[in-house]
């Protein structure tokens, strides 16, 4: 029977779906422990509004014989607001493939499937990106001499490095994260190569840079979601977001979580990983925000000199434990046992203590094929050939970021 666009819609929705949501939810070690909540999120506007505890009832105290009672007070509530932001991605498909399955289904599943697996893929990590990120869309900022760079000749990137780069990227720069003048005298460009080592890339075309410009996906700058370089923030070097979820940190400064950084210059000097660190990062959620570290997650690197100084203390080697899945090592810092893991996206001199309830993942839309208008398959303009639409609605929020810590200015070099 030939495949028709009816019977391919039916197939790419009943197959695709679950796999999809599945590999995409458990993309990455963070993915993976943020938990999903759809049911705060209302209104058209699609946000998830949040009643925040900011300040306690302080109308308390001790007296003397006879002495006035304290001032009645209450507690402070103040409310946070998760605005959904929205990703996409989109497969196209030759019309020709219709008809080559006609004595065959084989090669139009085999197209269908490459689209859809590369797309899910795509997905799968730009959301593991964007998780670190702090919600500007920057990958990166340009770390060179500005002036002229012929096609192909390494540009230095760092802030933090080249880790949210790949090749064929379609790229534009920015002076600012908001607001600014654009880069490459307004060109977009293309990224050709990308070395993690050198923290260099290379573009397809002859360009002119300008020294620390920030670095975007084509048509990204601000679109994207909350990661945790916003989320689990509150530095000066640099406060990454100034107010999260409609909250100043400025007005509310108990909106800020806990970083432990090392501000000498600017944009901080990374110093050696040392036990101390780590326990004093580990501890600040409890000191600061009343609730524990549940679990710990840090680039491979960083992870490599934590345990660098579990060899050279043997005292510590039965807090070392390794699992399956992702490969998890256990840290104890307080009669607990926490789960250290290791992401790729994670920036290397970056740390993060996390507490588990309090980041949550809202949701208006989990990942899903766009079938509003009753077709999945469309065609496209004034070509033979058709589109599908994988789509969400959702962003990541806290309701507690002072329950977090982020250990920042670390050096994973020996």
């Amino acid at each position: 029977m030939a495949q028709t666009l009816s019977s391919f819609a039916e197939a790419l929705k009943r197959k695709y779906i679950g796999p999809i949501r599945d590999q995409l939810n458990n993309a990455t070690y963070l993915d993976s422990i943020i938990e999903e909540n759809s049911d705060d999120v209302t209104g058209d506007a699609l946000t998830a509004f949040i009643p925040t505890h900011m300040t306690r009832n302080y109308g308390i105290g001790a007296r003397d014989v006879l002495g006035s009672l304290p001032v009645a007070g209450r507690e402070g509530y103040v409310q946070a607001q998760v605005a959904m932001k929205y990703v996409y991605g989109r497969i196209q498909l030759a019309g020709q493939l219709f008809n080559a399955s006609k004595t065959s289904d084989t090669a139009f599943i085999k197209a269908a499937n490459a689209e859809t697996i590369g797309v899910t893929t795509a997905a799968k990590i730009h959301q593991a990106k964007m998780s670190f990120g702090d919600a500007s869309g920057a990958l990166g900022r340009i770390n060179q001499s500005s002036g002229s760079v012929t096609a192909g000749s390494t540009i230095g990137v760092d802030e933090p490095g080249v880790i949210w780069l790949e090749p064929g990227m379609k790229i534009v720069g920015f002076s600012a994260k908001t607001g600014g003048t654009q880069g490459f005298g307004g060109a977009t460009v293309t990224v050709a190569s990308v070395n993690r080592t050198t923290n260099t890339i290379t573009l397809e075309e002859t360009i002119t840079i300008t020294n620390n410009d920030f670095l975007f996906l084509e048509g990204e700058r601000g679109l994207q979601i909350m990661g945790l370089r916003g989320i689990i923030d509150g530095g000066t070097t640099p406060l990454y977001v100034t107010t999260l979820q409609a909250i100043s940190r400025t007005t509310y400064p108990q909106w800020k979580a806990n970083v432990l950084d090392n501000p000498l210059g600017t944009g901080g000097t990374n110093r050696p990983l040392t036990l101390d660190l780590v326990q004093n990062a580990f501890e600040q959620s409890e000191i600061i925000g009343g609730k524990p570290c549940t679990h710990i997650c840090s680039s491979y690197a960083a992870r490599r000199r934590y345990l660098d100084l579990l060899v050279a203390d043997r005292r510590y080697t039965p807090d070392l434990k390794l699992v399956g899945g992702f490969n998890l090592l256990a840290y104890t810092g307080g009669g607990q046992e926490v789960k250290w893991a290791a992401d790729r996206f994670c920036p290397d001199s970056e740390i993060f203590f996390i507490n588990r309830p309090s980041i949550q993942r809202y949701t208006a839309s989990d990942w899903d094929w766009m079938d509003r208008d009753g077709a999945m398959l469309n065609r496209v303009a004034e070509k033979d050939a058709y589109e599908a639409t994988l789509y969400r609605y959702y962003n990541n929020g806290a309701d507690q970021p002072n329950a977090n810590t982020v250990l920042r200015d670390i050096s994973t070099t020996l």
